[in-house]
């Protein structure tokens, strides 16, 4: 039965003056008068009906009952130690709800990995994932509706605060046949001869091609217009039209020599990834975590070749390392 009168002050009182050895020591390290340190240990004997400390001249010694009491006492105050220290972890571990948005070509190698990294070193952080492209995301980061969004080629909004991660170039790719077997760079003007589908959503990558068609006085043949990814792909799968797109969109076939992939070149056309977030409200420490995770994904994305490109990042960049 636990003995109600014992203190976890006097516990802690007797732990130091026994390793002290020396009520004089003891008490300036615990900050208080000997006499009252006299008095917290005297009182724990009384509770337990026992001599723990042998007072003399040179100081305090262990008597029999004091070193068997000792170790278990200690152990008990480390285990206490542990405890407060992991309550406390648990309420300063960061927790909260991210929505991220994503473009779908960058979705399917982004999220995955967010979602273990996330889960198994921040349990309480919950991740929502939002898929699109770049209009749809840029307007629900700037009303707030998402706390963190991946955008391709994004232009500067003032609403909107924006880091360039990663800068490349876009490529002309599809399914390969007796023609199309290399992944040799492509000159722009040669593109006019392959029927194109392209996601209509893509407004800034239509953007670009339409101004570099006016400029060489060249038009695209753009078969299909569509706004979602699975019919874009069908249609590329089949061999019934080729695409153009950052070096992902095409990653998965590549690697399995099912698609090319040629770099376009004269003029190339240049692709940003950026992060964003808003400003109209704080960044909360869980998507400053989770914004810094998808950072280190890219990283490992232009490593394992899936992105191909220069990263952008600094050391300046802090919120980022």
């Amino acid at each position: 039965m636990i003995n109600k009168n014992i203190k976890l002050q006097q516990l802690r009182h007797f732990v130091v003056s026994a390793h002290r050895g020396n009520l004089s020591k003891a008490s300036k390290e615990l900050r208080i008068a000997q006499p009252a340190l006299s008095q917290s240990i005297s009182k724990l004997e009384t509770s337990l009906n026992a001599k723990l400390l042998q007072r003399s001249q040179k100081g305090v010694i262990l008597t029999e009952a004091g070193n068997l009491f000792l170790p278990k006492i200690i152990n008990i105050l480390n285990n206490l130690s542990e405890a407060e220290q992991s309550v406390q972890s648990y309420i300063n571990e960061p927790s909260g709800n991210v929505k991220i948005f994503l473009s779908p070509k960058l979705a399917k190698f982004i999220s995955i990995r967010l979602y273990k990294k996330i889960t198994k070193k921040y349990p309480k952080i919950q991740l929502q994932f939002e898929e699109g492209f770049g209009l749809r995301g840029g307007k629900l980061i700037e009303n707030g509706e998402v706390d963190i969004g991946i955008l391709p080629d994004w232009n500067f909004n003032i609403k909107i605060n924006s880091k360039l991660i990663v800068s490349d170039n876009l490529y002309f790719y599809g399914k390969k046949d007796k023609i199309h077997n290399s992944n040799d760079p492509i000159k722009f003007a040669e593109l006019i001869n392959y029927p194109l589908v392209l996601t209509g959503a893509q407004i800034v990558l239509r953007q670009k091609l339409n101004s570099i068609s006016y400029k060489l006085k060249q038009k695209l043949q753009i078969i299909l217009e569509s706004g979602s990814q699975t019919y874009t792909e069908s249609f590329i799968n089949e061999g019934l039209a080729y695409s153009i797109g950052p070096s992902e969109a095409s990653y998965l076939e590549r690697i399995n020599n099912n698609f090319f992939a040629r770099e376009i070149i004269e003029p190339n056309i240049s692709r940003s990834v950026t992060l964003c977030w808003p400003k109209s409200k704080a960044m909360s420490k869980a998507a400053e975590i989770v914004a810094s995770n998808i950072v280190f994904i890219i990283k490992d994305l232009l490593k394992e070749k899936i992105l191909v490109g220069n990263y952008k990042i600094t050391k300046e960049d802090k919120i980022l390392n």
